[in-house]
């Protein structure tokens, strides 16, 4: 992989033009992001965007009270892996995203430990103190 130097990543060197412009023109696939695009999110905006976060963000958990944890629009998974490689086993993960192509490929990259994935739009659940998120202190 090539390596990248003050913030800018090289994607000239490093991202498959014809499989990005193949991914990028299927509006429908962009929809549930299945076909090529799993894959190309994990390999390329994963390591961009999400991987230099998603471990600063777990250990902010660490210190918290938790019995479990609820992940919405978990993607491939780089969060919910630092979240599972930090937190204590006897914390429970629920991991959910809308793609079940996304879902799919968080079983083949794998965790440390269980975590339950789920399936689920965020945007349709209905609950009845809608509006209102509970948090634990």
């Amino acid at each position: 992989m090539a390596s990248f130097t003050a913030g800018v990543w090289p994607l000239n060197s490093v991202v498959k033009p014809q499989a990005m412009e193949s991914a990028m023109n299927n509006l429908e696939s962009d929809k549930v992001f299945a076909g090529s695009l799993p894959r190309l999110y994990e390999e390329y905006l994963v390591p961009l965007i999400f991987e230099p976060y998603a471990g600063g963000f777990a250990k902010r958990l660490v210190s918290r009270k938790l019995n479990r944890v609820l992940e919405v629009a978990a993607g491939t998974g780089v969060v919910t892996r630092h979240l599972a490689s930090l937190l204590p086993n006897d914390i429970s993960i629920v991991a959910t995203d809308l793609s079940r192509p996304m879902l799919d490929l968080t079983s083949e990259v794998g965790t440390s430990r269980f975590v339950e994935w789920r399936q689920a739009d965020a945007f349709a659940w209905q609950t009845k103190n809608r509006g209102k998120v509970r948090r634990d202190h």
